[in-house]
């Protein structure tokens, strides 16, 4: 299990390589994060939320 300052260093390290946003592909909407430009999670958001944005 990782210590919590080495976790506090790895998030310190990471957050300038880390972003996240939403992007539209055939009219649906995803939610991505980057990290280092490698796409490391996706989700397709619901129809509610899509419709609501």
């Amino acid at each position: 299990m990782m210590s919590q300052k080495l976790e506090q260093d790895l998030c310190e390290s990471l957050r300038d390589r880390v972003y996240y946003g939403f992007i539209k592909v055939d009219s649906l909407i995803q939610f991505c994060i980057y990290v280092d430009h490698q796409i490391w999670f996706q989700s397709q958001l619901s129809d509610e939320i899509s419709s609501a944005l």
